[in-house]
């Protein structure tokens, strides 16, 4: 079971999206991993990993380097009233530009673009 260590909710709304995107730091039996979703608002979420099997420095950077990509795309932290509770991701893999969660795993987590 993972234990989260730090997470980002953040949102972006223009005229014509209405977009979320949820990034968490969480250790795992002792190495860490960050994990991510997003999509629209009210749809189902892409899920996938940035960095697995990582140590906390590493990991700590990536999670702050994916939070900060985000804002300055115009991203911006979801007020508390809006979160809701985000399930731990489990890992997936990309399927011509798309997520799957039904494969033979083999040697690691996909990452996603940002």
């Amino acid at each position: 079971m993972s234990t989260v260590i730090d997470r980002a909710d953040l949102y972006y709304r223009d005229q014509t999206s209405d977009k979320v995107y949820h990034a968490t730091l969480e250790e795992n039996n002792g190495s860490y991993r960050v994990c991510f979703s997003y999509g629209r608002r009210g749809q189902s979420l892409l899920s996938g990993i940035k960095v697995d099997n990582s140590t906390l420095t590493s990991a700590r950077k990536v999670f702050t380097k994916l939070v900060n990509d985000k804002k300055g795309k115009g991203y911006n932290d979801m007020p508390a009233s809006n979160v809701r509770s985000i399930p731990v991701v489990e890992p997936v893999r990309i399927l011509h530009g798309k997520c799957s969660m039904d494969w033979p795993r083999k040697d690691g987590w996909c990452s996603l673009p940002s």
